[in-house]
């Protein structure tokens, strides 16, 4: 109850501070995120992204935000469990006691967090991945103003994302991740949505 109120008194005497930490949770969502994922295609996204860009992924992608908040809950259903047991078994309440401390809990609960956010953004973001390696997502055909040398690949190409400067298009003929200046792109049409495999 002590920290519910410390809490709420944060939220009503600082609510500048609490729109920064919340902003800077979000960046750091999408920045985990988009790292993660573009990394599948051997892109290293911050070269090409801005601070915005990593807010704006973590909105694009509401499953990262809302999954990545799983450990809220679970950790007070963990909680709620432990003081379930405890009613039943002494014994076990006595030693949950000792163990579960105001300090103990300051360490672990944060590690618990940042160590589930880290497995998930890498198995989200691998599995993402997956769908677009098989063909499956937007389908998309691009018009450029000039030609880079040595060309682009023929056929259509699916859009892995943007940013505020720059597209991403996989080829699956070559298995190539072409980063396109969003200045060189003439038109981008986008022709259909595969939700299929593609051989």
């Amino acid at each position: 109850m002590r920290n519910r109120d410390r809490l709420a008194r944060i939220f009503a005497e600082q609510p500048g501070l609490v729109l920064t930490v919340g902003y800077l949770v979000l960046t750091a969502l999408g920045l985990g995120y988009q790292l993660a994922y573009f990394h599948q295609f051997r892109v290293n996204i911050l070269d090409y992204a801005e601070v915005s860009d990593f807010l704006l992924a973590a909105l694009r992608e509401p499953a990262v935000l809302l999954l990545a908040l799983a450990p809220l809950p679970l950790l007070w259903l963990i909680g709620f469990f432990n003081k379930l047991v405890g009613r039943f078994f002494p014994r076990y309440d006595s030693y949950s006691k000792g163990v579960d401390t105001a300090r103990s809990r300051a360490i672990i609960h944060p590690l618990f967090i940042i160590i589930y956010f880290f497995l998930f953004v890498l198995w989200y973001a691998e599995w993402k991945a997956g769908f677009v390696k098989r063909g499956q997502g937007t389908l998309v055909g691009v018009t450029l103003q000039s030609t880079p040398v040595g060309g682009m690949p023929a056929g259509p190409a699916l859009l892995l994302g943007k940013t505020s400067g720059f597209v991403f298009l996989y080829y699956r003929s070559d298995r190539r991740t072409h980063v396109i200046p969003i200045d060189n792109l003439a038109r981008l049409v986008v022709e259909k949505e595969v939700k299929q495999p593609v051989p």
